[in-house]
């Protein structure tokens, strides 16, 4: 059924999800919005609890793939109109097809388990900046990730800039201090990056 009002419970919740960090991480929940991230994150299996679309999706041959994976993957799918869903959209140009997604961070201790590849994201405010560097770490080869401070990881724009590297790779939360302490206990290097470096990582 077609939902019609920007009042109905699903697109409040949704709203709140898109512009509310407590409440993503309350609720454990994230959006990720647009065709290529609602894909990925079904088919790398991220945990989607519904997908809402406009109908106007369902004239795009590739967005109506989706939903139609989707449903063979037992995902509700929930037409909703354009206004309703322009309440939550943080696009300009919104696509029209939004996942709700579990964000479920993984124990830190499970993140050393050989093979150790870690990127750590400390201190990294702008959302889209810790979304680049996450993709480009999964390009590299990094086996899982680390928040310590700065960005939220169910944020928005993180998700958007990483493209489905949130997605694919393991992450946890942690303390710098119990951090530094586990890469010691586990043997683990840390290789601190910044602008006013010379060395390439593959070098040092």
């Amino acid at each position: 059924m077609l939902i019609q009002s920007r009042q109905n419970p699903l697109i409040k919740k949704l709203a709140k999800l898109a512009s509310d960090g407590r409440a993503r991480r309350s609720e454990g929940l994230l959006l990720a919005e647009g065709i290529h991230l609602v894909r990925d994150a079904i088919a790398c299996g991220a945990g989607v609890e519904q997908v809402v679309h406009t109908p106007q999706v369902e004239q795009n041959p590739e967005a109506e793939e989706i939903l139609q994976e989707a449903q063979a993957c037992g995902i509700e799918t929930i037409p909703v109109t354009k206004e309703c869903y322009q309440r939550f959209s943080a696009l300009k140009s919104p696509e029209g097809i939004a996942a709700i997604i579990a964000f479920t961070p993984v124990k830190p201790e499970i993140l050393f388990e050989p093979p150790v590849r870690l990127v750590i994201l400390s201190g990294i405010q702008d959302p889209g900046n810790a979304g680049a560097v996450l993709r480009t770490a999964e390009a590299v080869g990094a086996s899982g990730a680390i928040f310590c401070s700065g960005v939220d990881p169910t944020h928005p724009a993180f998700v958007r800039a990483a493209m489905g590297a949130s997605f694919r790779l393991k992450s946890a939360i942690d303390e710098v201090n119990e951090l530094t302490h586990r890469c010691r206990q586990h043997g683990v290097r840390l290789l601190v990056s910044t602008l006013e470096g010379e060395t390439s990582y593959l070098k040092a």
